[in-house]
């Protein structure tokens, strides 16, 4: 009578007791713990009433309430309701009639339940597994691991409390309900709630399917129903496996093809705190919803000790506002350190990629506000993709003593991946020192490098070396390539830095692809191309095909309206291949004796002494026979000398 006396009394204050671990805190609060006067009864157990909030008692068999305590038609005693009545074990029962509180502190290991489960104060619980087909309403109770629901009774829902890491969820035309925190929810079928208070942050679901939200909760439904359908899709015994039947295909072949959908910015936050402290290693993401990011600086996903790698789909998304702004001495350091200690910050969406290929799409970041004080590989996107190499040890000397650790000294692996990029837009501003783009600081990488149907409107501006439009520093992919990629925003260095609408440094075999450059391109002295400034000193094919320059371009240095070309110890001495149509529109203002529409300077050592190239029109040899003429709007001479072209026709 004293506990439900003190039942009573606090849920006057607090509301219904929701589980048996609230109750008996309750009770203790009135002096009573119940743990240890069920130690210390004879004959007679205490229960919990979970329905009417009440304590009742066991004795031999028979349950017993307090006279008073509940209308005798409201108080539990048909055998399949027993599951309501929580009783209190030192262990997970074999047999389970009554819903289980676990008394203590020492139970380990997994855990399985077909009623009922308070972990009390357990923490090393693991995992616990509930299976069920019965029509039954059960709380679950957790302080963290992995929950498992297999409910299969369309008349059941299973509720819960306390923590978890992650949750596998299986409920059929059921609902799962959480009043907790849940990390990551695998939604396999059926439909999930979080409410009062309740937090889920990653929901995974099945390539097919989308995750809905309705009425407060998340469905997996096929991608081809519509948000009316939802319910009636719901009453057909829904399944997040499968989008025309309602069987379940394979876990392995659904585990391949699945992604966890990323819906709100705590989600979002919890993503990459979860990734760069390294709790989460989902590696296939997709956005669910548009957010702003525009209220706060915004912490790149990435770290040297877990840099990022995986699929991030955007699905059609807006990410508005990525902001970072560290613009005097006083803020340098709040990111990502760059090549080494002391040279300058890295920044990005994502800031230090690595240890698997990566792959980026469908998304925009629009109003991107970027001021990085001396940033070094800075990008909206991508702040930088090393190479091995410089995932050295912490404990390393001279200029390459990186932020990193030992685990990466000895793995091949983590700096030959291959990034791609397709269908991303950028606007807003983009402001560094050295290896600033639009879309990517720097790349490493000993892999490939791809970008691809994406678009830069954002104004970039560096003070150091490498200004572009979309990656401002390429040395170390095997290839490169670059396909209907459009450059609108204004591009500069106020140094002696290089600039392009493009890329303004690359090695590998190399491909422009259908890329044009609208923005107005500025540098001191540097070299500036409209599509690319320079490439490095290798052996490698560089190919243009259909590509233009409309932006005017201004510098001291050497400029061009496709590839500003080299000169000197660092010439480009591999192969030049022309397709379609290469073109410029725009105004030169740079060193003309050495520049060209299309092509400006190559040393001796490159091109055969090649200095301006014009206008390239494209050739059609299929209906010719026997005669070619090529011809070139500019004179091809350097000062008082004469040159000869050599124009060798291969593969018709």
């Amino acid at each position: 009578r004293n506990l439900n006396t003190a039942l009573i009394a606090d849920a006057a204050i607090n509301g219904k007791h929701e589980t048996m671990y609230s109750a008996l805190k309750a009770a203790e609060g009135a002096g009573y713990i119940v743990e240890r006067i069920n130690a210390s009864a004879k004959g007679n157990e205490i229960l919990w009433d979970s329905e009417n909030d009440v304590f009742c008692y066991l004795n031999d068999g028979n349950i017993v309430y307090i006279p008073s305590s509940v209308e005798e038609d409201k108080q539990i005693k048909n055998s399949a309701d027993y599951y309501k009545l929580w009783k209190i074990y030192d262990s997970v029962p074999t047999e389970q009639t009554y819903s289980i509180y676990l008394a203590g502190t020492a139970v380990t290991g997994a855990v399985e339940a077909k009623v009922g489960i308070d972990v009390g104060n357990n923490t090393g619980i693991p995992t616990i597994t509930y299976n069920s087909d019965s029509e039954q309403d059960v709380v679950i109770r957790t302080n963290g691991g992995t929950l498992i629901i297999n409910a299969t009774n369309s008349n059941s829902e299973q509720v819960h409390y306390g923590t978890l890491s992650s949750a596998e969820i299986k409920t059929g035309t059921s609902c799962f309900y959480t009043h907790g925190t849940i990390g990551t929810m695998d939604l396999k079928a059926g439909k999930a709630i979080a409410d009062k208070g309740g937090y889920v942050g990653l929901i995974k679901a099945a390539e097919g399917t989308q995750v809905v939200e309705q009425n407060g909760g998340v469905f997996v439904i096929p991608s081809n129903a519509t948000t009316a359908e939802i319910p009636e899709s719901v009453v057909t015994q829904l399944s997040g496996y499968s989008v025309s039947e309602d069987t379940i295909v394979a876990d392995a072949t659904r585990e391949a093809n699945s992604f966890y959908g990323i819906g709100s910015l705590e989600q979002l936050k919890a993503f990459r705190d979860g990734w760069n402290n390294g709790t989460i290693t989902i590696t296939k993401v997709k956005l669910t919803a548009d957010f702003d990011l525009s209220e706060n600086n915004w912490y790149p996903i990435g770290t040297w000790e877990y840099p990022w790698f995986g699929i991030f789909d955007g699905n059609g998304h807006t990410i508005n506002g990525l902001t970072a702004n560290s613009t005097d001495a006083d803020h340098k350091g709040l990111y990502a350190n760059g090549d080494s200690v002391g040279l300058g910050e890295t920044y990005g969406f994502f800031g230090i990629v690595g240890n698997g290929d990566a792959s980026i799409s469908n998304v925009s970041f629009t109003n991107v506000s970027i001021n990085i004080y001396d940033g070094k590989d800075v990008g909206a996107v991508i702040g930088y993709v090393p190479s091995l190499a410089k995932f050295k040890a912490a404990n390393a000397s001279g200029s390459d003593k990186f932020i990193s650790t030992d685990k990466w000294t000895d793995d091949s692996g983590v700096g030959s991946h291959n990034v791609t990029i397709s269908g991303v837009m950028v606007s807003g501003s983009v402001k560094g020192a050295s290896h600033i783009g639009g879309l990517v600081g720097k790349v490493y990488t000993s892999g490939t490098l791809k970008i691809e149907n994406s678009i830069n409107r954002a104004e970039v501006s560096g003070t150091g070396s490498n200004t572009a439009g979309f990656a401002g520093y390429i040395n170390g992919p095997s290839a490169t390539t670059f396909i209907s990629c459009a450059n609108y925003g204004a591009i500069s260095n106020s140094a002696a830095g290089s600039v392009a609408g493009i890329a303004t440094y690359a090695s590998g075999a190399t491909i422009f692809e259908s890329c044009k450059n609208e923005g107005t391109l500025s540098s001191a002295s540097g070299y500036v191309g409209g599509i690319i400034a320079c490439m490095q000193e290798t052996n490698d094919t560089l190919t243009f095909e259909d590509c233009e320059n409309a932006g005017n371009i201004s510098t001291t240095g050497i400029a061009a309206g496709i590839y500003a070309g080299n000169y000197g110890a660092a010439a480009f001495k591999g192969k030049i291949v022309f397709k379609g149509v290469l073109k410029n529109s725009g105004e030169l203002a740079c060193d003309s004796t050495k520049s060209g529409d299309v092509i400006g300077q190559f040393s001796e050592k490159g091109f055969n002494s090649l200095n301006a190239l014009s206008d390239i029109t494209r050739i059609d040899t299929s209906e010719l026979n026997e005669k070619i003429t090529l011809s070139f709007a500019n004179k091809v001479n350097r000062g008082n000398d004469n040159y000869t072209i050599s124009l060798n026709i291969e593969n018709n």
